[in-house]
């Protein structure tokens, strides 16, 4: 009995040590949805405010309504310390998306390999895609005000 015991400890505690370190999340804003148009084009509030010394040089932004999205250039942030970026974002059915209401929206972030950033006084490497899904409980649409956290999700502890 007490073999099987430390033999199950062994395995747990390999098990354990095997695994990767837990991913890190760095909250860098919020997206909210603020309706659609009489048009059916979805309007949602893209709010960015990376901590202080987190820029988002090198980082392509994307947008997804319903899993159809484009790549964007991030408009010019606002005189602030830390910057702070606030646009909002059509979903105009002649740019490729569909009409809302909407079933789901995401925010990425694209990283070139290898990218560290610094946070918490930390340097931590980023995942090449850092996705953030605005998903309504259920598989009903998307309502005003709704509103989730964008991340950005780090992979390992830099040098």
């Amino acid at each position: 009995m007490r073999a099987r015991l430390r033999h199950f400890c062994c395995v747990l505690l390999f098990s354990v040590l095997s695994l990767p370190a837990l991913a890190t999340k760095i909250p860098v804003g919020v997206m909210i949805y603020e309706g659609q148009t009489l048009d059916g084009s979805g309007v949602f509030h893209i709010l960015l405010n990376p901590p202080a010394g987190l820029t988002f040089d090198k980082l392509t932004p994307s947008f997804f309504v319903d899993r159809i999205g484009h790549s964007f250039v991030l408009p010019p942030p606002q005189p602030s310390h830390p910057p702070l970026y606030a646009f909002l974002f059509l979903t105009v059915s002649g740019s490729g998306f569909g009409t809302c209401p909407c079933r789901s929206a995401s925010f990425l972030f694209a990283a070139p390999p290898g990218t560290k950033v610094i946070f918490d006084g930390k340097k931590f490497v980023l995942a090449q895609i850092s996705a953030s899904h605005l998903n309504p409980p259920g598989n009903g649409f998307l309502v005003p005000q709704e509103s989730a956290t964008i991340y950005l999700v780090t992979v390992a502890e830099g040098d």
